[in-house]
């Protein structure tokens, strides 16, 4: 969100770093990227985000399904601007099917999934794994099927 950032800035035990959003999760998951926020409800950013797709080899979204295209950035607004962009959505529950509208993050693919079955004891099962687990399988899933495009 702009203005805020992803979570992950806020994120570690350093305070110091986490109040300068740079906190440890944060450059551990991004050594080496660069960023920019786009306000994706305002004409300036959906112009931005157009010329950057007309250069761009592959655009990743996670957004619920049809947010970009209620947005009119969508893959077929999108590939107007560069026919060979590869368009990766990837959403916690897919883009159909009777789920697909609900929020999902790691915590709740894992419970969902049954993995949280098998954390903790009898007085605190069923817990959260402590590695994003399902947030890393879905991000490799993702990566994946877009160097199977190539």
């Amino acid at each position: 969100m702009p203005g805020a950032g992803d979570l992950a800035r806020q994120l570690g035990a350093q305070q110091e770093l986490n109040r300068r959003h740079m906190g440890v999760s944060f450059l551990a998951q991004n050594a080496g990227k660069k960023s920019i926020t786009l306000n994706l409800k305002r004409s300036a950013g959906k112009a931005l985000l157009r010329r950057l797709v007309r250069r761009a080899d592959v655009l990743v979204e996670n957004f619920r399904p049809g947010v970009m295209d209620r947005l009119d950035v969508g893959y077929d607004n999108l590939k107007q601007h560069n026919p060979g962009l590869v368009y990766c959505a990837i959403s916690g529950f897919g883009q159909d099917g009777p789920l697909r509208d609900l929020p999902a993050y790691d915590q709740i693919v894992q419970g969902m999934s049954g993995v949280m079955s098998i954390t903790g004891d009898t007085d605190t099962a069923p817990y959260r794994v402590g590695y994003p687990v399902a947030d890393t399988i879905g991000g490799i899933t993702a990566a994946f099927a877009i160097a199977a495009t190539a």
